[in-house]
C-alpha cells in the first residue's frame, strides 16, 4: 500500500537538514538497505508517486521527524476533490 506524501513538506526538510536528494539516497541505502534513485526521491517531492510504509520509516529516521510530518492530509484532498 503507497502511502500518499506531502511532497513539498519533504523537501523543504530535506533541504532545511542539509542534505541533497543524492545525500537521502545514500542514506536510504546505507542505513536502511533501501534501494531507490533520486529519481524516485524527486518523483516523492513532487507527490507524483505515494511512499510504502517502509520507505517513509526510513526516510523519517533519515531526516530525524515524526513520519506525520510528510504524510499528506486525507482530509485536506477531500475537500479540494
Amino acid at each position: 500500500m503507497a502511502l500518499r506524501i506531502n511532497g513539498p513538506a519533504l523537501r523543504t526538510i530535506r533541504e532545511r537538514t542539509g542534505l541533497t536528494t543524492t545525500d537521502l539516497v545514500t542514506h536510504l541505502e546505507n542505513d536502511h538497505n533501501i534501494k531507490v534513485g533520486i529519481r524516485h526521491i524527486s518523483n516523492l517531492e513532487r507527490g507524483a508517486i505515494g511512499a510504502s510504509p517502509g520507505l517513509l520509516k526510513a526516510i523519517a529516521a533519515v531526516l530525524k521527524i515524526q513520519q506525520s510530518a510528510i504524510l499528506a492530509d486525507p482530509q485536506a484532498e477531500r475537500i479540494s476533490a
